[in-house]
C-alpha cells in the first residue's frame, strides 16, 4: 500500500531490502523471500531507475552465489532470481554490454541443468534480451 500511494518510495525501499538481501547471515529460505518481495514491485513506463537497478542487483546477486557456491544454486532463488529479471527487464534502461550480455552462458547453462520452470524463464529472459 505504502508504494501505490508513494511511487517515488520505491527506490528507497528496494535499497533498504538490498542491504538486507547482503548480509552475511542469510538463510536461503529469507534470501528467496527477500527476492520475492522485490518482484512485488510493480513498475511504470516513465521511472526506469528501480527496474534497472533491480536487474543489476538481480544479476549481481547470481554471480556472487555462483562464485560462492560452486556446486548447485537452489532452484527456487534461481527461479525468484529470473522472475524478478523477467519482470523488471521490460522496464529497465539497457547498454550494449549489459548484464544479459555477460550472463548469457550462464542462462544457457540453467536451461539445461535446472528444472523445467527455471529453464523456461532463462530461455524468456533469453529471447527478450536479443
Amino acid at each position: 500500500n505504502l508504494l501505490r500511494r508513494h511511487p517515488n518510495m520505491q527506490g528507497i525501499v528496494a535499497g533498504e531490502t538490498e542491504s538486507v538481501l547482503y548480509r552475511s547471515n542469510q538463510s536461503p529460505s529469507s534470501t528467496y523471500h527477500v527476492l520475492a518481495f522485490l518482484n512485488q514491485l510493480v513498475f511504470s513506463s516513465e521511472r526506469h531507475e528501480v527496474p534497472t537497478r533491480l536487474m543489476n542487483l538481480y544479476f549481481g546477486f547470481f554471480a556472487a552465489e555462483v562464485a560462492k557456491r560452486k556446486k548447485q544454486l537452489n532452484q527456487k532463488i534461481l527461479l525468484a532470481l529470473l522472475t524478478g529479471v523477467n519482470r523488471a527487464f521490460p522496464f529497465a534502461k539497457r547498454d550494449e554490454n549489459d548484464a544479459i550480455t555477460e550472463h548469457m552462458d550462464q542462462l544457457y547453462k540453467l536451461v539445461h541443468h535446472g528444472t523445467f520452470i527455471v529453464g523456461l524463464q532463462s530461455l524468456s529472459l533469453l529471447y527478450q534480451g536479443n
